[in-house]
Order: structure tokens, then C-alpha cells, then sequence
């Protein structure tokens, strides 16, 4: 009889591993395609020297139609199911660069012109979905009102 209950709880426990293995572990979640990214001028955002350089920047992101809004990075990003929704209902996707430095008046001078492209195509209507932590947002809101 213990040979069974040996057998069993070895059993038990195999079967308890691979399901919490299966169901907790991580994949990778990819808000942005990496080749848009890579061709895109916001890749380049870091490197940018001043505002008129981010706003260039901006510009040809809107003329390619690859469009990223930036958000605050950190060592661990943090992504809501509601950036999936805001890129496949507007076509901007939320990114940003974890520790890496970025100016914020550089990213501030970017996101605002996909901000004005934003209103100019939907009106006010994506304000209500877009993440409150978008750089810059706040600053637009308040000079918008």
C-alpha cells in the first residue's frame, strides 16, 4: 500500500510542477514590432540633442505612418492590456526605453506632434483611452483646455 501512495504523491507532484510551469511562466508580450521599431525615428529618440531634432524625428514617424507614443521606463515596463486596444484602434503603439536616459523635453517635443496628429484624425475622443503616464500628456491636456 505505501509503494501506491509513494507512487501517487510522485505523481502528484510531477503533474503540479509542469502545470505551474505551463501556467504561470512568461512569454514574451511584443506591444511593438520590433522591424517597425527599428526603421522607425523614434529608435533614435535618445540620441537627440534638442527639441527640433524630436520633433523632425516625430515628423517622419507620422509621414512613414509608424507611429509610438512614449511612456516612462524603468527597469520592469509596465504594459496594459489597454495599450493592445489604443494601437489597434489608432495605430500608435506605447513605448518606452527602460533605464535608458531620455531626455524628457526631447520625449515631451515628440509626443506632441502625435498628439496633434491624434486630435487632428479623432477629435478628443483617444484622450479618454490613452495612459495617464504618457509623457507630456498632462501638459497637453492643460494647454488644450
Amino acid at each position: 500500500m505505501s509503494y501506491i501512495k509513494e507512487t501517487m504523491r510522485i505523481t502528484l507532484f510531477t503533474i503540479s510542477i509542469i502545470l505551474s510551469i505551463s501556467a504561470f511562466g512568461q512569454e514574451e508580450i511584443e506591444t511593438v514590432n520590433s522591424n517597425n521599431f527599428q526603421n522607425s525615428y523614434v529608435s533614435k529618440i535618445i540620441s537627440a540633442d534638442n527639441i527640433s531634432e524630436a520633433e523632425k524625428f516625430a515628423k517622419e514617424d507620422i509621414e512613414n505612418n509608424s507611429l509610438f507614443l512614449i511612456v516612462p521606463g524603468g527597469i520592469a515596463p509596465i504594459i496594459y492590456a489597454s495599450d493592445f486596444d489604443f494601437k489597434s484602434k489608432y495605430g500608435v503603439s506605447i513605448i518606452n526605453f527602460g533605464c535608458e536616459p531620455l531626455d524628457k523635453k526631447v520625449a515631451v517635443a515628440y509626443n506632441m506632434k502625435v498628439f496633434d496628429l491624434l486630435i487632428a484624425n479623432y477629435g478628443k475622443k483617444w484622450l479618454k483611452e490613452i495612459r495617464d503616464d504618457v509623457i507630456g500628456l498632462a501638459e497637453y491636456k492643460a494647454k488644450k483646455e
